[in-house]
């Protein structure tokens, strides 16, 4: 007879983090397509995934049964670690025109290629851009 998600994360929470294991193994697939649907990016749903598990470790104590289940609190959980995940993204990426765009196309930049875009305008204005 398999135990409860309920009595496996009271056994986490009392100190027996291995049994945490077995919900990892009833809900990883179902959280990793939450996080690809969210996403279509593979990478980030795996990223994503794993971080949840340890959040829920982390905040193990603030699981309450009587407020409902396991699986509610994990989604919940990856509710808010997505919204964190994208409020991070938001705060790394911008959206520039670039000048010598005839079309006005736009292009999303984000920090790996911040760099490159900083030698353009260098490169054309000089360092005194005032």
């Amino acid at each position: 007879m398999d135990l409860t998600d309920e009595i496996y994360m009271k056994e986490v929470q009392n100190g027996r983090l291995e049994a945490m294991a077995v919900l990892f193994d009833r809900y990883q697939v179902r959280m990793y397509n939450y996080f690809f649907k969210l996403s279509f990016d593979a990478s980030q749903s795996e990223d994503l995934t794993q971080q949840l598990f340890i959040r829920a470790l982390h905040y193990r104590n603030s699981f309450r049964p009587e407020q409902g289940h396991v699986k509610t609190w994990l989604y919940r959980m990856a509710v808010n670690l997505h919204i964190d995940h994208m409020k991070r993204q938001a705060k790394y990426r911008m959206t520039v025109m670039p000048l010598d765009d005839v079309h006005g196309e736009v292009v999303e930049m984000t920090t790996s290629n911040f760099t490159e875009a900083v030698g353009f305008v260098t490169h054309h204005f000089g360092n005194n851009l005032d």
